[in-house]
């Protein structure tokens, strides 16, 4: 899959029981349309046979380089431990159920060419299929994604299409790697990259997510776990030290004020007051709440939990 001619890209999957989807996403990095590229594929102790499969799709592939973990590490810990292995001047996440549309890595490795250092990272448009690979959607609709220092747009709305990035690695280790302690990497990740350094977007559709009933999108938001939210806190947590200027405070208390409500609206009472601790000084916490509350008409009963906090 080498061509020295060209950077090295480090294509890094990791796979939790996805033994249905797994191959197409290995098919679709070695059909790419760019040849210099490296692919290390995790295996997190899948319960099913993503193994069996995986083992089965590279046996022809050595330059494939497979890892089996014993134990599920978590997303971010696996990752960050595959790159301890990647040549790769860029670095793409692939989640074992997202499929690479065949010429993404070369339209993205040619855009990312022509920027500067002061560029860690770029993103593009994806489209969204269903566990059939049907096509069900896709980001076009959305006009106005920003490039450059777009700190601002990261805290105040979830905007990049997280499948579609690729980033440097050397910006990467500079970051930190992914936080472990996180339930999920790519918004903590995008905010201290933001504040780092500038992001392209590029408006070509280049990944397909397949959306799914259990997939980890589809329950960031849960009556029956906070973590999800709990982890886009910390990522604010992080923020909040590091504003620069009033918009970017503006955008602060956007973002906030979004997953506070959603905090209240799925029920997660405590972690509600800790969104909300952040947002406003602690004498303006109930008129600020009851402002929110009004405006955004959430179910009263949680309202009434968290006053009593």
């Amino acid at each position: 899959m080498n061509n020295d001619s060209k950077p090295i890209v480090t294509v890094i999957c990791t796979c939790y029981n996805h033994v249905n989807f797994v191959t197409d996403a290995i098919k679709s990095v070695l059909n790419q349309t760019y040849k210099n590229v490296q692919l290390i594929i995790v295996d997190n102790a899948s319960t099913d046979k993503s193994v069996e499969t995986i083992k089965l799709v590279i046996q022809n592939h050595p330059e494939i380089l497979f890892i089996e973990n014993n134990s599920n590490l978590g997303i971010c810990k696996a990752f960050n431990y595959a790159v301890k292995f990647a040549n790769g001047k860029y670095l793409i996440d692939l989640a074992a159920d997202d499929i690479l549309l065949p010429d993404r890595i070369e339209l993205q490795v040619k855009a990312f060419e022509k920027l500067d250092d002061s560029y860690g990272m770029l993103y593009s448009n994806i489209e969204f299929i269903n566990a059939s690979g049907k096509i069900i959607g896709n980001t076009l609709s959305k006009q106005d994604y920003p490039s450059g220092d777009i700190f601002k747009n990261i805290l105040e709305e979830y905007i990049i299409p997280s499948p579609s990035t690729i980033f440097r690695k050397e910006s990467f280790l500079k970051i930190g790697s992914y936080n472990e302690e996180l339930a999920f990497e790519d918004f903590d990740f995008w905010v201290k990259c933001s504040f780092f350094l500038k992001i392209q977007f590029i408006p070509a559709i280049t990944t397909q997510k397949r959306i799914l009933n259990h997939s980890l999108s589809t329950e960031f938001y849960s009556y029956n776990s906070d973590k999800m939210l709990r982890s886009t806190l910390s990522s604010y947590v992080w923020a909040n030290t590091r504003l620069r200027n009033k918009k970017e405070l503006e955008s602060f208390h956007k973002g906030l004020s979004y997953y506070f409500r959603q905090c209240v609206l799925y029920g997660h009472v405590i972690l509600a007051k800790e969104y909300l601790v952040l947002m406003v000084e602690p004498k303006g916490i109930k008129t600020y709440l009851a402002m929110l509350v009004f405006k955004s008409r959430i179910n009263i009963s949680p309202f009434f939990r968290l006053k009593r906090l």
